[in-house]
């Protein structure tokens, strides 16, 4: 996946996210997670 300067900003749940990242993170591996966690309302990002 090919992205220029993506930035973002977000809010979470905090007694409720699921955290996942590490220092190996590539955004292919976060998009789903994102997806997945604003559908259940945990999260809104900008």
């Amino acid at each position: 996946m090919s992205f220029g300067d993506t930035n973002f900003i977000g809010v979470a749940n905090a007694d409720k996210y699921k955290s996942f990242v590490d220092e190996d993170w590539e955004l292919d591996s976060l998009l789903p997670h994102f997806g997945d966690e604003i559908k259940l309302y945990l999260i809104q990002s900008f």
